[in-house]
């Protein structure tokens, strides 16, 4: 059973990384200024850092979600430092009183709030789990799983989509 929880945890965490890394392929120019709202790259490096996150996640998202053995401990590391440093720089922002996109998602107009960190350091977890069990656990996941590994973005997507449009009422609203 916790094999089980192991790897879907992985898989869920590649599944996450790959939306997350394609929807700002789709958006990138948008990306672009989100990362230049952050002001912590300089202007002449803006379009290499977009690349390289987009790239980055993508990649992580496909060697989680196809499930090499050889690649499984390392991405998952990866993935919670990324995670990390994407929490570092929100509360960063959040710290220096810039009103800011989150930049989560390829989101537009949500803006990097105390939420964002917890939810960021709940996947945090999520990748410590899978990192430090990674050597132990097969990579054999069975359909049934990787349904619930969906399921479980889907969720995880339509949740976060709620707070942000909550909080895009509420600014509206005040």
């Amino acid at each position: 059973m916790v094999s089980e929880i192991i790897v879907c945890a992985r898989f869920f965490t590649g599944l996450v990384f790959l939306f997350s890394g394609l929807s700002k392929l789709v958006a990138r120019r948008t990306f672009l200024v989100t990362i230049q709202s952050y002001d912590f790259v300089p202007r002449r490096h803006m379009e290499a850092v977009t690349y390289a996150v987009i790239t980055i996640e993508t990649a992580l998202g496909i060697a989680l979600t196809t499930g090499h053995p050889k690649v499984g401990r390392a991405s998952m590391f990866l993935a919670m430092l990324l995670l990390l440093c994407f929490t570092v720089l929100v509360a960063s922002v959040i710290r220096r009183g810039l009103k800011v996109d989150c930049g989560c998602f390829a989101s537009i107009g949500r803006a990097a709030t105390a939420t964002t960190i917890w939810r960021n350091l709940g996947l945090v977890l999520v990748a410590a789990l899978g990192c430090q069990f990674a050597p132990a656990v097969s990579w054999k996941m069975s359909v049934p799983l990787r349904v619930l590994a969906g399921e479980g973005l889907l969720l995880f997507v339509l949740i976060d989509l709620l707070i942000g449009l909550r909080a895009v009422i509420k600014e509206r609203s005040a």
